[in-house]
């Protein structure tokens, strides 16, 4: 089965005139992206699961060009997506070759590698996770910052996730968070898998027990953890296709 691939099909003659470093962002302009987000994650059932009543897939426009937001209850809550595969800046950092990074990218750039966050209360938890002074865009880390919150306990970003207290809240509880989005590939014996120490294709799963931010600088480390990743996304974007 072909997997559809966001970011690739914002270029209908890929290779011609995709390059890394000016790529567009799906995250920010592909409107099919935004429809599936819909479709899959906020039919009217689950909208209702919420106690939440309609959505809107608009587009605004701004001087990047077309930028797409979902619209829940008439803009009571905005929802951006958010890519949750391995960083690409990162991987080139870890001398990982171009031709690598898009291969990694036609399964990481599907569905199953996309989430959503909700904006425009301050710092988002997408912002809020990024850069080397925080998560290095690392998901696994992300959840337990976001497991830390449903259990009151602290974490780097929990001021971005108390921005939107009110959309986390809608949820009741993180094994909810995690059922409503799909995430379960990213647990293991309702622990968070560590996407850098453990080592998926050879069936080593290790628990991330504890905040300890590090992003690999070394080649063949940060291919593991792209492989982690990948390997997860793989199996969620095989799983969103079924619905």
């Amino acid at each position: 089965m072909k997997l559809k691939n966001y970011l690739f099909d914002l270029y209908p003659e890929y290779p011609l005139g995709f390059n890394l470093e000016t790529r567009k962002d799906p995250d920010q302009c592909s409107k099919q992206l935004y429809d599936d987000i819909e479709k899959i994650f906020f039919s009217k059932e689950k909208l209702e699961s919420l106690k939440l009543n309609s959505i809107e897939n608009k587009c605004q426009n701004f001087n990047s060009g077309d930028f797409y937001t979902l619209f829940i209850d008439d803009g009571k809550y905005l929802l951006s997506s958010d890519y949750i595969g391995a960083s690409v800046y990162w991987a080139k950092q870890a001398g990982l070759a171009d031709e690598d990074i898009v291969e990694y990218l036609m399964i990481s750039r599907t569905i199953g590698g996309h989430m959503v966050f909700p904006r425009g209360q301050g710092t988002t938890v997408n912002q809020a996770r990024g850069g080397k002074n925080s998560y290095y865009d690392r998901f696994d880390l992300t959840l337990l910052a976001i497991k830390k919150w449903y259990l009151n306990d602290n974490s780097k970003i929990n001021y971005a996730i108390e921005n939107y207290s009110d959309w986390f809240a809608l949820f009741g509880s993180f094994d909810k968070f995690i059922s409503f989005f799909r995430l379960e590939g990213f647990i293991y014996d309702e622990s968070i898998i560590d996407l850098v120490s453990s080592d998926l294709d050879k069936g080593l799963i290790i628990p991330l027990k504890r905040e300890e931010i590090y992003i690999p600088s070394q080649k063949e480390e940060y291919k593991r953890y792209f492989n982690n990743s990948n390997k997860i996304i793989k199996d969620r974007t095989e799983k969103l296709n079924l619905i």
